[in-house]
């Protein structure tokens, strides 16, 4: 799991995430280390910008 994840629901436990149109991707920390990613979460425009995003600030943060 990323160190902070925003989602509809996450299930730590079982390290479950779900999602829906009303998930804000922007602002996450840790997306890009996002782990087993479903396929069509990865295809999604929002999620793939987000997830550039957060890679981008990491990369500053170094």
């Amino acid at each position: 799991m990323p160190t902070a994840f925003v989602a509809s629901s996450v299930d730590s436990q079982r390290g479950v995430i779900t999602w829906d149109k009303k998930t804000k991707w922007s602002n996450t920390v840790g997306l890009h280390e996002a782990r087993e990613v479903p396929e069509d979460l990865q295809k999604n425009p929002e999620f793939a910008a987000a997830v550039a995003q957060s890679e981008a600030a990491s990369q500053q943060q170094q």
